[in-house]
């Protein structure tokens, strides 16, 4: 598949001006695994950089998202998403939920062609999830982890963006995260008002959220982007709302806002860059303020001046 950007993208933004020019079909994994490494060859830094996205994403969503981040990080290696089949409708959040399920095998099968690629063709691979696709992204991980207990790192960059998954639950693949990832970063919003409203739906707090239960870890660094974000009027009267009314809001984006900063966001959009291209530190990324609780310390993301 190929994309056209239409023009330099100076800043990040909505994804606009971008098409898809053509798309052909592999027809055989080795088909596959040969053109991407054929891609990244033909590339500056010879790295891989794969997108899962989340829920109420088409394929074409999907794809404009993943070019623009790319666009805007100026990333200088090849990009691959993986697309699971979400119907693309806020309403079918159900649906995608199980559809997230059965793609998890999937999403294995593909980790498992990359990891077959000499590494002398492609140097270094990166993985960002967004959202429910967090679901799909770690439990691909986590079969991968336990059918290959020995399994050394393949993944450089682990980044999982506002995961839309049970916080409890995610504390539990933070293990094999470790052992198939030399770096995992997790960015969280106490201004992302689809986690709350999914917090509300499940009755449980989700990974990706902020505040003073944010997920902490040595195994990790949290990127709490909360202060970098523009909360909206309606997240802030939703967060005083039964759930029900959280419910009827949804019709006016209630349950959407702040959710996507991940390729929004310019200061978001700015560290991925510092973190993927010159793999810096939270230390070393101008944006990034340390802050200590009493289990573990976390980041605190600025606003970027513009």
């Amino acid at each position: 598949m190929t994309l056209d950007l239409g023009g330099d993208r100076p800043n990040a933004g909505p994804p606009e001006g971008v098409r898809i020019t053509d798309i052909n079909e592999l027809r055989s994994e080795s088909d596959f695994t040969e053109t991407l490494a054929r891609a990244v060859q033909t590339t500056k830094s010879k790295e891989l950089f794969i997108y899962v996205h989340g829920y109420n994403n088409t394929f074409r969503d999907a794809a404009e998202s993943a070019a623009l981040l790319l666009a805007d990080m100026k990333f200088e290696g090849a990009g691959l998403i993986f697309s699971w089949p979400s119907d693309g409708v806020a309403l079918q959040y159900p649906r995608d939920e199980t559809e997230e399920e059965v793609s998890r095998s999937t999403f294995l099968s593909v980790l498992n062609s990359l990891r077959a690629i000499d590494r002398q063709r492609i140097r270094r691979i990166h993985l960002l999830a967004h959202s429910m696709g967090n679901r799909v992204a770690t439990g691909a991980l986590e079969l991968l982890a336990l059918s290959n207990p020995g399994q050394r790192p393949f993944l450089h960059h682990l980044i999982l963006a506002a995961p839309d998954i049970y916080a409890a639950r995610f504390t539990l693949l933070i293990p094999s995260m470790k052992q198939l990832a030399a770096k995992t970063t997790l960015y969280v919003s106490s201004a992302d008002q689809a986690l709350i409203c999914s917090q509300l739906l499940h009755q449980g707090p989700r990974a990706g959220q902020g505040g003073p239960d944010r997920i902490v870890s040595q195994e990790l660094d949290t990127i709490d982007v909360t202060r970098a974000e523009t909360i909206s009027f309606g997240a802030t009267i939703a967060s005083y709302l039964p759930p029900a009314e959280i419910f009827r809001w949804a019709f006016y984006d209630v349950c959407r806002a702040g959710h996507a900063y991940v390729t929004h966001n310019f200061s978001v959009v700015s560290d991925l860059h510092a973190l993927v291209t010159f793999d810096a530190s939270p230390e070393n990324r101008i944006l990034l303020e340390k802050k200590t609780t009493p289990s573990y310390w976390y980041w605190e993301m600025q606003r970027a001046a513009r």
